[in-house]
């Protein structure tokens, strides 16, 4: 955890957002630029004025592109090496393959409690049940082909876990047992006083916004569910 913390906070020090800040408007700038110009070309020959205007702004968002997940790449190995300069190389890699093999599953469980709320049904504490399952889940066999794997994030492109234990100078055999051991006896949610309940009021607060998210009407979602008993 501390590392972890660690490499999220060395993104304040080296001033990350205010990179963010500045890159990803002209993102959002030149792709709906795109999507305009691709919706007034239409299709046809109405369309041939407008093709060497969508060829430039391609070709500008596609080396932008390239220049900008540079810059990302080298940023996330900076954070890596700050996280693991307060604990160490091998901490910070036990916990980004745990992330790699782990994060994935958390897709699993959002489809799932989709599928029950559309049955008038919803999970108690969704933290409990996503730990439970990668508890169970935790075996070798879930650390086969995560080399290559990217982390999704909101804003950025993570360099592959491969690369970044390379960074570290840490093989993934080297801590694969402290990657699958998931069920510390002393984990870090002991530090937050009446935690069960606070999980179990977020899982209903995301479980909503899932509900008002997909269209789902749970009051008739439960009704149905009711009849069909």
């Amino acid at each position: 955890m501390t590392s972890i913390i660690g490499h999220e906070l060395a993104h304040f020090k080296g001033q990350d957002t205010k990179f963010s800040e500045r890159f990803y408007p002209i993102y959002r700038g030149t792709a709906s630029s795109l999507a305009a110009l691709q919706a007034a070309a239409g299709e046809g020959s109405g369309s041939i004025p407008l093709l060497p205007a969508l060829a430039v702004f391609s070709y500008f968002l596609e080396c932008f592109s390239v220049a900008e997940s540079r810059l990302s790449r080298e940023r996330e190995l900076a954070a890596d090496q700050a996280g693991s300069s307060i604990t160490s190389s091998r901490t910070i890699a036990a916990a980004l393959v745990k992330l790699h093999a782990f994060t994935g599953m958390w897709e699993g469980l959002q489809e799932a409690a989709v599928n029950a709320l559309r049955q008038g049904k919803a999970f108690v504490n969704a933290s409990r049940t996503y730990a439970d399952a990668v508890g169970q889940n935790a075996v070798p066999e879930a650390l086969q082909g995560i080399a290559e794997v990217h982390l999704s994030h909101p804003t950025d492109s993570h360099p592959p876990l491969s690369v970044r234990l390379q960074s570290l100078q840490v093989g993934l055999n080297d801590v694969a047992a402290d990657a699958l051991a998931v069920t510390p006896a002393d984990s870090a949610i002991i530090l937050i006083s009446d935690a069960e309940k606070l999980e179990e009021e977020i899982s209903e607060a995301y479980q909503l916004f899932l509900a008002r998210q997909l269209g789902i009407d749970l009051e008739e979602a439960g009704k149905a569910a009711e009849g069909g008993a």
